[in-house]
């Protein structure tokens, strides 16, 4: 059988489905099947008859990941609409963030929407609805004012990998170009420094007039380009996520150095860490994702 493709499937369901697909397609190998034939596949999978045999029908007619994946209800329970705002009220916010633009501080967003919505008699939303409409917009237009062409500062990836035995979430050192945010390189950080000088090269190539905001912990890779405006790691990290937002594509970034524990994006019974080649797959889709929403190229590797 060909390689899956996984698009539009939660990474973190990518070995289960994988699973799923194995069995199903071992099913439909045999000639003839008996009802114990269906018992003895279905109990593979933990699931009884009427599900298992659901799993067949939407691989029969599709034959893909994405269709497998939504034959099964997630186990994880919805959320409620205990953050939905009414319709006048996120119309107005919503204008209101557009009319601010991206390079809004947060605090300053929040009190202007709540003036806003105060001043036509509207519900207002707590802090993090807003943030969370601003990181939107981010995600959708990016542009921060005085970053140069390029902003060059580390981030983590909300994504839970499996390597050495130890669950952890992958670091990138991203390149991102300020006036649209599109990611024009990104370098896994993995034990050892990498080798820095195709990241600079990439992240130069992306810059117009060779005017780049970098953490200085990476400056160095730059050499003496007088362009390159050298600030503190939170300072590039805080520059990064109003460029980007905080996903890219369906996977949340994290650019502070809070610790939680990574077994906690593992959210239902069927979520898995990925390994490193599914997590290197997973990020440059999402990379990919994330450029091409932003007018760019839907193809992306890592370096």
């Amino acid at each position: 059988m060909k390689a899956l493709d996984m698009s539009g499937v939660d990474p973190l369901r990518w070995a289960e489905v994988r699973e799923r697909v194995a069995v199903v397609v071992a099913y439909l190998t045999i000639n003839g099947p008996t009802e114990d034939d269906r018992m003895d596949h279905a109990a593979r999978l933990g699931l009884g008859r009427t599900q298992f045999l659901k799993l067949v029908r939407a691989w029969r007619a599709h034959e893909t990941a994405v269709a497998i994946a939504g034959a099964k209800p997630k186990r994880e329970k919805a959320r409620t609409g205990w953050r939905a705002l009414p319709p006048a009220s996120e119309g107005v916010m919503r204008e209101t963030l557009e009319r601010l633009g991206p390079d809004v501080r947060p605090s300053v967003a929040t009190a202007a929407v709540t003036a806003a919505l105060k001043a036509k008699g509207l519900q207002s939303p707590d802090r993090s609805t807003v943030w969370r409409r601003l990181m939107a917009i981010r995600r959708d237009r990016g542009y921060v004012a005085d970053a140069g062409d390029v902003v060059v500062a580390e981030c983590r990836v909300r994504l839970p990998v499996l390597a050495d035995g130890t669950i952890s979430m992958p670091s990138l050192l991203i390149a991102a170009r300020a006036s649209d945010g599109r990611i024009a390189a990104a370098l896994p950080l993995a034990g050892e420094r990498p080798d820095m000088s195709g990241f600079a090269k990439a992240a130069l190539a992306a810059s117009r007039s060779g005017c780049l905001t970098a953490d200085r912990a990476f400056a160095a890779a730059f050499g003496c380009v007088e362009g390159v405006r050298q600030v503190g790691p939170g300072t590039a990290r805080t520059t990064l996520s109003r460029v980007v937002g905080r996903r890219l594509g369906r996977l949340e970034l994290q650019f502070n150095r809070t610790s939680r524990p990574v077994e906690r994006l593992l959210r239902t019974e069927d979520d898995r860490p990925l390994d490193l080649a599914d997590a290197r797959l997973a990020l440059e889709n999402a990379i990919a994702q994330h450029n091409e929403a932003r007018g760019g190229s839907r193809r992306f590797r890592l370096l």
